[in-house]
This record gives structure tokens, sequence and C-alpha cells, in this order.
């Protein structure tokens, strides 16, 4: 399943293998929940503001250590972006 991960000025597609994700908007929510428990993820700001900073090097670790981590298949970026068809679009 080919995944279009939209951020505000840039995109990617993500590969991930087919049978491997039910319920993309199920795993939005997921991965949005882990980014708030790894400390890479988080930023501190003036004031001591906290805010969140991902992008898609995070997703794909995500898809990779956690949804495939029983498994011997991985997730990666797809290079010829202009010949794959797009299953699923998820924005950020």
């Amino acid at each position: 399943m080919n995944i279009k991960v939209e951020f505000d000025y840039h995109y990617k597609i993500i590969c991930i293998p087919n049978g491997c994700i039910e319920n993309v908007a199920k795993l939005q929510g997921m991965f949005l929940e882990w980014v708030e428990e790894q400390p890479e993820c988080i930023v501190k700001g003036p004031a001591n503001s906290i805010a969140l900073s991902y992008d898609e090097k995070d997703f794909l670790k995500y898809i990779n250590d956690v949804i495939l981590q029983k498994t011997n298949k991985k997730a990666y970026f797809v290079q010829d972006e202009k010949h794959v068809k797009v299953n699923m679009i998820m924005k950020f």
C-alpha cells in the first residue's frame, strides 16, 4: 500500500507492505500518540513551552519499529513518485 504523507510544504510517498494497515485514520492517531512519547520529537521553546516536531522520517520509523516489529517486512520511501499509484493520503 502506498500512502502519501503530506506536511505543510512537502510530501513523501511511503510503501507499506500489503495487509499491514487496515485503518489509516487509526494509524495516524496511533502515530501521534507515539510522537508524544519520543524525546527527540519534543521541542522546548521560550517560557518552557513545548511543541512536537516530526516528519516523514519519524513516520517511517514508527511504521518499521512499531507496526512491523514482529515481521521481516519493512516500509520504505518510494523513489520514483511520478509513476506510482497512491492508495491513501494522510495529512499532518
